[in-house]
């Protein structure tokens, strides 16, 4: 089961592994493709509170992306 909470400081999409003997849900987050994240945002403006959600939901993104290698081949200063 998945489930998505929109509270500012835990909106996310969720899968729910378990369902405790008292009734309580585990959420673990739900790992969104990269690209599927930069799809959906492209262009947007975020406020202060959805550009914090935005930036947690990237760095939990998984990286489906493909690799630059021109970036990587660049000599550093």
């Amino acid at each position: 089961m998945n489930v998505t909470l929109t509270e500012p400081g835990i909106a996310a999409s969720y899968v729910v592994p378990e369902r405790q003997a008292d009734g309580a849900l585990v959420l673990t987050p739900e790992r969104e493709r990269l690209s599927e994240l930069i799809a959906e945002t492209d262009g947007q403006v975020f406020e202060d509170d959805e550009f914090v959600v935005h930036v947690e939901l990237v760095g939990r993104a998984e990286d489906d992306l493909p690799r630059d290698e021109d970036a990587e081949s660049a000599p550093s200063d």
